[in-house]
Order: structure tokens, then sequence, then C-alpha cells
């Protein structure tokens, strides 16, 4: 009988010993990962203990357990876009189709200004299309000034195209204050001719003014450069 052959014991000392700084920046990498992939996992926990938490949510009646869970959910939308767009969108609509349970149609409009302005980031189309259906003419123009502001940010020429589509005057003179405010920080130009447009004078006058103060930024840096 042939004897038993032992597997070869490997000595603490054969091994080769690495400095995460320095010697092996694939590890130190690695490591790296590894923490965010932990938080993340963290992350998502916490807002799936959210969502929990918020099907048990109760309210004095219908209408503000509705609204309750809708402010909650929303927000933990907005959280999980971080990262899982997907997944946040399909959340969203999750509080439009109980946004539309709501018989109270100021409470309606609230809860689908509420919800318009957290997807305003994550889908601004939809976020859109979900301010068009409030029914007051004053609350879907203040929240398409509030969505055209936020796309302007990334996409100027978008958010000015929403802008000229809000019906009412003073929302929309306050959506190319806002733009002209962006708009300054890339071209002083556009953003004056952008400014005399402006239809309220109020709004006007605040746009020159920041305007102004773009200007000085601009000449500020330039001067400490």
């Amino acid at each position: 009988m042939s004897e038993e052959r032992k597997l070869p014991e490997i000595s603490p000392r054969r091994l080769p010993e690495f400095n995460l700084g320095q010697q092996s920046p694939f590890i130190e990498r690695t490591a790296r990962m590894i923490a965010r992939i932990g938080w993340k996992e963290r992350f998502l926990d916490m807002l799936n203990r959210a969502l929990a938490a918020a099907g048990m949510i109760e309210g004095a009646d219908a209408e503000d357990e509705l609204i309750r869970r809708i402010l909650v959910i929303v927000k933990i939308s907005r959280e999980l876009a971080k990262v899982d767009v997907q997944r946040a969108i399909a959340l969203f609509e999750r509080t439009i189709g109980l946004a539309e349970r709501i018989g109270v149609e100021w409470l309606r409009c609230d809860a689908f200004r509420e919800i318009a302005s957290r997807l305003a980031k994550v889908d601004p189309q939809r976020a859109i299309d979900l301010a068009e259906r409030i029914e007051d003419k004053w609350e879907q123009s203040w929240e398409l000034r509030e969505i055209a502001s936020e796309i302007a940010k990334v996409d100027i020429q978008r958010g000015l195209y929403l802008a000229e589509r809000i019906s009412n005057k003073e929302q929309r003179s306050l959506a190319h204050r806002q733009i002209t405010e962006e708009l300054a920080k890339v071209d002083i130009e556009r953003a004056i001719l952008l400014a005399e447009k402006i239809e309220d004078a109020y709004h006007r006058a605040l746009a020159f003014v920041e305007i102004a103060t773009a200007i000085w930024d601009r000449c500020a840096n330039s001067s400490t450069a």
C-alpha cells in the first residue's frame, strides 16, 4: 500500500510582502473597489428598509396616507437613481400610480408636482409629461419652470425650449432669468441677449445683476491666474 501523499505546506516566510501604497497599486485599487461594494450594499439595504417602512405608513385618512407614502418613496427613488436609474424610474412610476388614486384635485396636483420635481434629474421628459397633467395652470407653470431650470444645468437649449412653453408670464420670466444665470457661466453675450428678452422687468433687472456678477467673477479669476 502506497503512503498517503501530503500537500506541501506553504511557509509564511515564502509569501511575498506587499506595500499597498507603493509596491502593489493593483491590490490597492482592488481594496478600494471592495470597500465601495460594501458601502453600496449597505446603501441599498437602507433604501430597502425605507421602502418596507413606507408600505406601513398610516395617515389621518386615505388621502393623507397616500401623500405621506409618496413623499417617502420619491425620496427613495432619487437616492436609488445614484446607483440604478432604471429601478429608480420604475419606483417613480409606482408613485405616479399612487398619486392617480388621490381623489382631491389640489392634493393630486401637489403629489404630481412633488414627483415631477424629483424625477426631473432622472428622466426629464417623463417629468415634463407628468407636470403637464397638472390641471391648475399656475401650478403647472411653476413645475415646468422648475424642470426647465434643472434641465438648463446640463442642456441650456433644451431648458430654453421648455421655458417658452410655460403659459404663466411670471413663471416664464423666472425660468428665463434662472437660465440666464446658467448661460452667463459659459457665454456672456448670449446671456445678455436672453436677459433683454425677459418680459417681467423685475426678473429682467435681476438677470442683469447676475450677469454682472458672472463678469466680475470671470475677471477676478483671470487676474489671479
